[in-house]
């Protein structure tokens, strides 16, 4: 069974901007609180959306994303492997 959990609220614009479609953030116990208790009465398709969506949305912070968008960042900075020179 797909799960969804709510998280610490202090992921920045980014995070905040996809609540209530990928997940629940909480700071407070009084907001975990609700959180869980909007989780626990929804129905199975909203569960399922909410849950694609979440695993769709967490791609974002893949390895593979990271590795890809550090080279593209440094490539130009740094020299091509033909231009280098042999130790």
């Amino acid at each position: 069974m797909d799960i969804v959990v709510p998280v610490n609220g202090t992921g920045g614009r980014g995070v905040s901007s996809n609540e209530q479609q990928t997940g629940f953030l909480a700071t407070t116990v009084d907001e975990y609180a609700d959180a869980i208790a909007k989780m626990l009465s929804m129905d199975d398709a909203t569960r399922a959306r909410m849950v694609r969506a979440a695993q769709q949305h967490s791609a974002i912070f893949s390895t593979r994303n990271f590795e890809d968008k550090f080279i593209a960042a440094m490539l130009p900075v740094l020299p091509a492997a033909s231009e280098r020179v042999a130790p």
